[in-house]
């Protein structure tokens, strides 16, 4: 729907500036059918002054429809998880277009996928300078970037009035508890990661992850008991190959 009413748009502009310029024209043509030597001065300067206008108005068009094929290229890209391609061609729709948040998002995204984190973070001023309220992806694209940079704290701040205000959203609780598994705070951890797996149970990450805390807590049959228990839920092979190795990994202990 928003292509369509992209491109709708845009051909309405095309026909304004086409209508506008005709009509102009017109006039112009008017002025010198006087016979009035100034008059058909100005309108000469009148001819110049539209066929500028029209180049304007072109040109702006043109840069809005290379823009918008250079972001829609990007978002197939991301699709695909080629972040390569998906990192150049947003970084052209926000030279072209860059008063545009979406290019913008579609660029941080494809920098997420490329591990660019500090880049990222450079870009929130550019992003909350097009927006009143900070779009929740964006929100969580900072905090994964704090994470991955080695700023918990930071990262925990962005988290925690995301989860409060979208209790029924698990993937920030997973990243709260790997944030205070890093700081050692293992019962916070445990607290995050139970949060998440009581709106989904099936969140491999979480399950691990709160195995992770009790034992780094030093409750290795806990932490077993808690991988034990997937056995009930639709987990995929490889999540229950990987929790297999780590009940045995901490049976060791």
């Amino acid at each position: 729907m928003a292509e369509y009413q992209f491109f709708f748009w845009e051909a309405m502009k095309a026909l304004g500036i086409a209508l506008l310029a005709l009509a102009a024209a017109k006039a112009v043509t008017g002025l010198r059918a006087t016979g009035d030597r100034r008059l058909h001065r100005a309108g000469i300067a009148l001819y110049v002054v539209i066929l500028l206008l029209a180049i304007w108005g072109a040109h702006t068009i043109g840069y809005d429809l290379a823009a918008h094929a250079y972001y829609s290229t990007a978002q197939n890209n991301l699709l695909r998880h080629d972040y390569s391609h998906a990192y150049r061609n947003a970084e052209r729709a926000v030279r072209l277009r860059p008063a545009i948040l979406s290019h913008w998002q579609t660029l941080e995204a494809a920098k997420l996928g490329l591990h660019q984190f500090e880049s990222v973070l450079d870009d929130r001023p550019a992003l909350q300078s097009l927006s009143k309220t900070s779009d929740e992806e964006d929100v969580m694209r900072w905090a994964v970037a704090h994470f991955y940079l080695g700023h918990y704290d930071q990262a925990i701040a962005l988290i925690l009035p995301f989860v409060q205000n979208h209790r029924a959203y698990p993937l920030p609780y997973t990243l709260q508890g790997e944030a205070y598994l890093q700081m050692k705070e293992y019962q916070r951890a445990a607290a995050a990661f139970l949060a998440c797996l009581q709106i989904d149970p099936t969140q491999p990450e979480a399950v691990e992850g709160l195995a992770h805390a009790y034992f780094l807590d030093g409750d290795a049959p806990r932490a077993i008991a808690v991988l034990s228990q997937t056995e009930q839920q639709p987990f995929s092979p490889e999540s229950r190959q990987r929790f297999r190795e780590l009940q045995e990994l901490y049976a060791q202990q």
